[in-house]
């Protein structure tokens, strides 16, 4: 859905995106609750490191990569719970900048 190779006006792709903020935005708000989010963690923060997250750099071809995903995405997981380490700087991108 953030690939240029279509229409990003389509009205059923802006009311499945509207739906997903959405739900994402309130999966986040319970796991704040929880305390098991960090409070400064925003919706854009984990929108990019989940796209990071879910495709190769370029040039990497590393062999047998894949045995390592669950591995980095729990460093990833623990790195977004609280209590948090640091302050994260900057701000968060919107979905606008998405």
């Amino acid at each position: 859905m953030f690939s240029e190779g279509f229409d990003h006006t389509q009205p059923d792709l802006i009311a499945a995106r509207d739906r997903f903020t959405d739900l994402v935005t309130v999966l986040m708000s319970r796991a704040r609750e929880a305390g098991q989010l960090r409070p400064d963690v925003e919706f854009g923060d984990l929108m990019i490191a989940l796209g990071q997250l879910s495709r190769p750099l370029p040039g990497i071809a590393c062999q047998g990569i894949d045995r390592f995903v669950h591995r980095h995405l729990q460093l990833f997981l623990d790195g977004m719970r609280t209590p948090a380490g640091s302050v994260l700087p900057g701000v968060a991108a919107t979905m606008g900048d998405l």
